[in-house]
């Protein structure tokens, strides 16, 4: 509960300062201190960040990087009308869709590749399909330190490029 009040906090500020038409699309664009020690949030407090943002935001696509079992997407799609996620793990990609199917999820879409290339490419999408936003991007695709579990390509956090 401390973690996510002290994420609601940063998110929050840099929600106020920062939620503003970036070209042509609306984005909010949150920067955490590199100063702090907090450990990566829970599964929980990461859902809880997502459907604040989304509820004070009026957010209704949802767009993440690093799917991996999908139990993100599970815990905030009833928010959204649309969510997306990356993961470049082919067998992680199919055992998350295999989840949401599971779950009767039927407002996602997975996609499989690397988020550094399939992003713009989704973005450049859906601008021609005139689909601007808002969106709320969630950028968490990382190397968890086994391939059994989390995918990898040529670099350990990808989300730098993002």
């Amino acid at each position: 509960a401390a973690y996510a009040a002290s994420m609601h906090a940063i998110l929050r500020e840099q929600m106020e300062h920062r939620l503003a038409p970036t070209g042509g699309c609306s984005c909010a664009v949150p920067s955490f201190p590199t100063d702090t020690h907090l450990p990566p949030p829970s599964a929980k407090d990461k859902a809880a960040i997502i459907l604040e943002l989304a509820k004070q935001h009026s957010l209704r696509h949802f767009v993440e990087t690093g799917t991996f079992t999908g139990v993100t997407l599970l815990a905030v799609h009833h928010v959204f009308d649309h969510v997306t996620s990356f993961e470049i793990s082919r067998t992680v990609h199919l055992q998350a869709g295999e989840n949401l199917r599971r779950h009767d999820v039927h407002n996602a879409e997975l996609i499989h590749g690397d988020s550094r290339e399939a992003l713009p490419r989704f973005l450049k999408r859906k601008v021609e399909e005139g689909q601007l936003g808002p969106f709320l991007f969630w950028l968490d695709a990382h190397f968890s330190g086994s391939e059994w579990f989390t995918g990898i390509g040529d670099l350990d956090y990808p989300l730098l490029q993002e």
